[in-house]
């Protein structure tokens, strides 16, 4: 009987295999296509990279609890819907207390606990209708969709919102 061969160890210099290869590969196309245009230093940049990280941070944040929903065998439709009803309540409390008492950072702790309640109240509701109702995920998150975007629509007032002329917190 012969002894079992060792497993084969990888090398430290061998090369990247399964979605990292299409990662990579998509990278340097792109790079190279923005290097061909000549707008590579542009897109390398400093201030290139802050624009992304500022303009990423909410649709990471969401994706990474989108992730926990997913990798826990289930589905949300309602994310978006909710972050749209978070972000009006958010600064509808923020221009109320602004105009009540003037620029403070009060204001933007309350303004960002009423955000943070009125998503916590709709994922309440999700979770609520999904494990006490035994409604599907799929049925119970797609109509909180329509209710949490309602009401986004309707306390914006069909309106872009803003911050007060002037009124933008100091952070």
């Amino acid at each position: 009987m012969s002894a079992p061969s060792p497993s084969p160890t990888p090398s430290a210099y061998s090369l990247p295999a399964g979605p990292w290869v299409g990662f990579i590969a998509v990278l340097l196309l792109f790079t190279a296509l923005i290097g061909w245009k000549g707008d590579l230093g542009t897109f390398l940049s400093l201030g290139n990279l802050r624009v992304l990280l500022h303009e990423g941070t909410i649709p990471a944040i969401v994706a990474l609890g989108m992730l926990l929903v997913l990798i826990s065998g289930g589905i949300d439709l309602s994310v978006g819907a909710t972050v749209a009803l978070v972000t009006v309540v958010t600064m509808r409390v923020y221009t109320a207390m602004y105009y009540a008492s003037g620029p403070s950072p009060a204001n933007s702790v309350a303004a960002a606990a009423c955000g943070v309640l009125a998503g916590g109240l709709v994922g309440s509701v999700n979770g609520l209708l999904v494990t006490k109702l035994q409604l599907p995920p799929f049925v119970a998150t797609l109509g909180m969709l329509g209710i949490a975007r309602g009401a986004a629509v309707w306390l914006a007032e069909r309106t872009t919102l803003a911050f007060p002329l002037g009124g933008s917190p100091e952070w």
